[in-house]
Formats: structure tokens, sequence, C-alpha cells
């Protein structure tokens, strides 16, 4: 079985297993099981918001789990790159409640 056929031929590379996020790499897998209805909505409602599901899902733990959505993790992280590459002075660092 491909990550395809678990996900969706639309599936994002951020989701793929072994790919390092804010807090170490994505290789941790949370499954859970609703009606075909439900899930159906589920995705129409990612789509409409531009995500996939397993982005919209990994949004949700991660604004449960440490009250900020992964996707604000990754866009703060990326800017403290940036800051660090051209020296713009916002050099802070994560250190959001991580590891």
């Amino acid at each position: 079985m491909t990550h395809d056929d678990i996900e969706g031929e639309n599936t994002p590379m951020l989701s793929r297993t072994g790919v390092r996020g804010p807090f170490g790499n994505l290789d941790e897998r949370l499954a859970t099981l609703t009606d075909y209805h439900t899930a159906e909505l589920f995705r129409q409602k990612a789509n409409e918001a531009g995500m996939d599901a397993s982005s919209a899902i990994r949004d949700w733990v991660y604004l449960i789990a440490r009250g900020e959505r992964y996707t604000d993790f990754c866009a703060h992280e990326a800017k403290v790159k940036a800051a660090k590459l051209f020296g713009t002075g916002h050099e802070q660092g994560m250190n959001r409640g991580g590891k």
C-alpha cells in the first residue's frame, strides 16, 4: 500500500513520513475511523480551505496539543531561518514548548 492509497493522490510532501518538522521527524501516525459521510464532509471542508485532509488533521492535532497550528509553527520557523540568512533582526528561535 502506498501513501497515496491512504491519503489520496493530492497529498503534499509535508505529510510524508520522515519529513522533519519544527519538533522533529513527522513519523508518528495518528488514526481514527469515521462514517463515510463525515469523512467526505471533512475532506470537502479541508479542500475548501485549500488543504488536504492530512494537513487539516495535523493542524488540529498541533492546535490541541501545542496551542498553535502546525502551519503556523512552520511559517514562524521559515521566517526565523530567513532572518538569520538575511540578517533582518528577527533571528529569535522557535523554543515554543518543543522537545
